[in-house]
């Protein structure tokens, strides 16, 4: 063969490549295209900017006082509350020596050691509680997740310190600083309550779960008053679960919206693609992604993360849990068929970084929300309790005195159960994922919300565990 013919041979090679890729690329475009323009007309947001978001007045000093609290807190060993066994009962950290968070239950510290490390952050603790005093704060619709500060290990350090405190009072049965840090945890709760980032709304879905299980601690006291708990419970019932984990889900598809098009058009001069700083490889694999297969990543992308934001949507809307986290499983599970071919790394490879794991932040976030309804309407029964000495015939005898509504078990969206036991004790729990009404069963491998039914802990003392 000569050279000539090699070369028209290899020319008109790159040109079929070039023409296939073009196609790909007309035809990738055109469908990015036609599905935005289909968000739009929904009102979906795809950008910052239409129409701009509402500017917020409460959020720098607030969160600049909890970052600087939270940072010079030192010697602060996390405390376990509302350690629940497998077999649905948990013990009651501040009736005995607390529990060290991770640690077996056989590994405690001294009263007297967690006291005096409290009161080494008395001063951070002080600051803390007033830095998320009404309203809380929150810096604001963040446009920019290059550029906006994260307050993440701050936050964890904050509501450790304040849990622990809480404890301690009810210890030392110091029950105005138990309400004063309870209140503190429930503001916690709405720190950065409009970030419109996924990673930002799991944080304060977890935060909520500690809050909610310090309350839980409280509750084994008879200590806080009336007015008391019925302030906690409001406080609890401003805590919307279900919106955080939409506007995580909507805001991540913001940021990655943005960013798939700042690559795709050359704004940007490469992705990282292999982890570390930017080089001449990533330039070069930027360049073929953007020649063959960027829009279909970019539409793959666009229609992964809308369907977990209509899976979201659908169970505010009405649709329980488990019907919704049935279909978001058989979703996961096709796509992770999809994601596991070989072909997957060339094809969607943007898609392959911006994807977690949503199903799991998805679980979490119903179980957060069962668990904040149970706490509410466990308010509801303590307050009840010190009216009329005892627990409740029904949730429907607390309304509207105790609280107005019973609540319903986002699992079904039907009331949650409840049933006083003979010994005078009751039982109040949710369906859980299996969707059956197991007359509250705890059965669990692990985690008690993820038990047959997810039911409200009774206490137990910590030797009936040993």
């Amino acid at each position: 063969m000569t050279i000539s013919r090699r070369y028209v041979i290899f020319g008109s090679i790159l040109l079929l490549v070039a023409a296939v890729s073009l196609l790909c690329v007309m035809r990738g475009s055109s469908s990015v295209d036609d599905y935005v323009a289909q968000l739009r007309v929904k009102g979906e947001r795809l950008y910052f900017t239409d129409p701009p978001l509402p500017q917020m007045t409460n959020g720098t000093p607030g969160i600049d006082k909890l970052v600087s609290a939270a940072n010079s807190v030192g010697g602060l060993s996390p405390i376990k509350v509302m350690d629940v066994s497998t077999s649905g009962v948990a013990v009651v950290a501040w009736k005995q020596l607390p529990l060290i968070d991770g640690m077996a239950r056989t590994n405690t510290m001294a009263w007297s050691q967690l006291l005096a490390i409290l009161g080494n952050n008395a001063k951070p603790l002080r600051e803390i509680r007033e830095s998320v005093s009404e309203p809380e704060p929150d810096t604001g619709w963040q446009t920019n997740i290059f550029t906006v500060r994260r307050t993440f290990i701050q936050q964890r350090t904050a509501v450790q310190l304040v849990s622990a405190a809480t404890v301690a009072a009810l210890h030392e049965t110091n029950y105005d600083d138990a309400f004063e840090n309870l209140q503190a945890l429930t503001h916690l709760s709405q720190l950065e309550r409009n970030d419109m980032t996924l990673v930002a709304q799991m944080i304060r879905i977890a935060v909520t779960g500690v809050g909610l299980a310090t309350t839980w601690e409280a509750l084994q006291s008879d200590g806080l008053t009336d007015a008391q708990w019925s302030q906690i419970q409001t406080s609890w019932g401003k805590v919307n679960v279900l919106q955080a984990i939409e506007r995580g889900f909507v805001g991540e598809r913001m940021y990655c919206f943005n960013h798939f098009e700042m690559v795709r058009t050359g704004q940007t001069n490469s992705f990282n693609w292999s982890g570390s700083r930017p080089d001449m490889r990533d330039r070069v694999a930027t360049t073929i992604w953007r020649a063959t297969v960027a829009n279909q990543d970019e539409m793959f992308y666009l229609k992964t993360i809308g369907r977990y934001i209509d899976n979201c949507r659908l169970v505010t809307n009405g649709i329980g849990a488990v019907e919704v986290s049935k279909a978001s499983q058989r979703e996961y599970l096709q796509l992770d068929k999809v994601l596991s071919k070989s072909f997957t790394s060339f094809k969607y490879p943007m898609s392959l970084r911006a994807i977690p794991n949503f199903n799991r932040a998805v679980t979490t976030a119903f179980h957060c929300e069962t668990q904040r309804r149970l706490a509410i309407m466990a308010i509801a029964i303590k307050r009840y309790q010190l009216r009329h000495g005892k627990a409740p015939e029904t949730l429907t005898a607390l309304v509207p005195e105790f609280c107005s509504e019973v609540l319903l078990d986002p699992m079904d969206w039907k009331p949650l159960r409840y049933r006083v036991n003979a010994d005078g004790s009751f039982t109040l729990y949710s369906i859980g994922d299996d969707g059956k009404d197991d007359g509250g069963d705890t059965t669990a491998k692990a985690d008690w919300l993820q038990a047959r039914d997810i039911v409200w802990p009774k206490a137990i003392q910590k030797n009936a565990l040993n």
